[in-house]
């Protein structure tokens, strides 16, 4: 859909009654720069409507905070499970202005507008006016966009890198610009530091300049990943670990239990299928904001459950048509690079991550290039419903269908956006009015608040604590020694002590959490056997409780002396 053709040039068409497409079109040309003006405007409105103070339970977005801290205060790059880029970003801000967890956030709805702002200059050449402008307003009104742009999570920090990535990849394969392959390189490198999908950019750069014969800028590119990318190999090389833990996490079958062993080569066919099918059921239509049954998320291999799944699939595979097509018609156009790019992307994640793992939250980054591709995969379907013997022009009954698609989207997203500000605007003034608690549930709120009661009734140096979700423990209690169970490593009972007590646990704030049963489940095998070794030390709450308890080994081994007795 290249902003270069024109339709008149069409005899077919010429002669044609202008339509609102063609009206829109010339408004847009016309107008853009207040256009772009009140996109941005309505971009920073929702973000500030939308925007949480409170840190996510998630927890990581507060675990790049406490990297970034670390960085800050002891200079330690934060090689280890996840990449050190955007923890190095945060970690400026705090230099500047110290540990300020809404600047911090604000940095996010920064990117997010810088994303918008991007999203014109980059693609300005390359698409329709009745695609890139209500692009710019569709990704200003995206809830899932919108739900990333007040957080301190990578995605938007990562969105506006792969851009000018793109950017500078195009412009190197279509001027044949050296300096150009050496920046799309730097920020494919960047992006990669950021996370690693990242990669998925590189590998689709090294095919299009090859499939172009762009020798010289592959090179170029090739060199320069590579040399970015040694001082990672140089730390695995000079400190016997890998830089990135979680190629360990995702080669499990279960990364919560470790004890189910390593995934097998149809366990990753099952996965990459079953991922597949809940981005085809599910979060490509969420991705755009169409409303989906939040069952069909499910990635259990189930295809077409039911109505709305149906009507999901039925978006896909215009956003397919819209990847797959270009790559086949335009090879060399931009809209073909994004497509191949969507392609590789999802399948990487289809592949690596688990099931349970699957989120339209690892779609924000591509949520612009979805649009795009859904919008390509509409013309092609207009134009081959009329079957237009010219492939570049935009057909009258094209036109009509984009024009639909934009005006359904855009309602569907203003319709999700509301309910979002709705839910959220109250908790916002709460938290503001000084309730830090506002929007968190029972059982969050009793887990943070012993967290508090921890730092003002246990010593740092001498307290060391086993827990589930630390990074909010310690962004609440302060920088004691934390045990984080995020899985379940061992069920003999004797091992999971000997661990406990090689690393120095005195204390377990057990939780009540109703998401998740990871910390009662592991240390059950210990209570069955030592129920005498855990003392309480406090309790908070009356409805899901949170227990501060004290590790007592010696109660264990006493324990242990008598059962032998016994036995005897």
């Amino acid at each position: 859909m290249s902003k270069k053709v024109h339709i008149k040039k069409n005899p077919e068409y010429q002669h044609s009654k202008p339509t609102i497409y063609d009206r829109l079109t010339r408004w847009f040309e016309k107008k853009h720069r207040w256009w772009i003006i009140g996109v941005l405007a309505i971009g920073l409105i929702n973000g500030i409507l939308t925007f949480d103070i409170k840190p996510s339970v998630d927890g990581d977005d507060t675990s790049y905070v406490l990297s970034a801290m670390k960085i800050v205060t002891s200079g330690q790059v934060p090689f280890g499970f996840k990449t050190p880029g955007y923890p190095i970003i945060l970690a400026l801000f705090i230099w500047i202005f110290g540990v300020n967890l809404i600047i911090l956030k604000m940095t996010s709805l920064l990117f997010f507008l810088g994303t918008i702002i991007s999203l014109y200059f980059v693609f300005r050449k390359h698409l329709q006016p009745m695609v890139l402008y209500p692009l710019l307003l569709f990704v200003a009104i995206n809830s899932q966009m919108l739900k990333y742009s007040h957080q301190t999570f990578s995605e938007m920090l990562f969105t506006l890198l792969l851009i000018w990535t793109i950017h500078y990849i195009l412009l190197a394969s279509e001027n044949k610009s050296m300096q150009s392959a050496f920046l799309a390189a730097v920020l494919t490198m960047a992006s990669f530091y950021i996370r690693i999908p990242g990669a998925t950019v590189a590998g689709v750069a090294l095919i299009f300049f090859a499939w172009q014969q762009r020798w010289k800028q592959l090179g170029v590119f090739v060199l320069t990943c590579v040399v970015l990318y040694s001082p990672l190999k140089i730390y695995e090389w000079t400190s016997g670990s890998a830089a990135f833990g979680q190629t360990s996490i995702l080669i499990l079958k279960n990364p919560y239990n470790a004890t189910e062993g390593i995934e097998t080569v149809s366990g990753f066919i099952e996965r990459f299928t079953n991922n597949i099918i809940s981005y085809v059921n599910y979060h490509f239509p969420s991705a755009l904001g169409v409303p989906m049954p939040l069952e069909n998320s499910f990635a259990d291999g189930r295809f077409i459950s039911n109505m709305p799944a149906f009507f999901g699939i039925l978006i896909s595979v215009i956003l397919l048509i819209g990847c797959i097509v270009p790559i086949i018609t335009k090879p060399k156009s931009a809209v073909a690079f994004l497509g191949f790019f969507v392609l590789a992307y999802v399948a990487f994640l289809s592949l690596v991550l688990q099931n349970i793992y699957t989120s339209t939250r690892f779609l924000v980054p591509v949520i612009p290039f979805i649009f795009i591709g859904t919008m390509e995969g509409i013309y092609w379907l207009g134009n081959r419903w009329v079957k237009a013997k010219d492939a570049h022009v935009v057909t009258p009954r094209a036109k009509t269908l984009i024009f639909i698609a934009v005006l359904g989207l855009t309602f569907a997203n203003m319709a999700e956006i509301k309910k979002a500000i709705d839910e959220n605007y109250p908790i916002l003034k709460a938290n503001l009015g000084g309730n830090e608690f506002a929007g968190f549930t029972e059982d969050w709120v009793n887990y943070l608040r012993a967290s508090l009661w921890l730092k003002t009734n246990l010593p740092r140096q001498t307290t060391h604590v086993i827990c589930r979700k630390p990074e909010l423990f310690l962004l609440y209690a302060g920088d004691y020694d934390v045990y984080g169970t995020y899985k379940i490593d061992q069920t003999n009972p004797d091992s999971i002590v000997a661990k406990w007590k090689s690393l120095n646990m005195t204390h377990l704030l057990y939780d009540n959490f109703q998401w998740s049963s990871t910390l009662r489940r592991y240390v059950q095998p210990v209570a069955d056997k030592y129920p005498q070794m855990f003392e309480l030390v406090h309790q908070e709450g009356s409805q899901f409780p949170s227990y501060i308890l004290r590790l007592n080994y010696l109660a264990a081994i006493d324990s242990a002396v008598l059962q032998k007795g016994r036995m005897r």
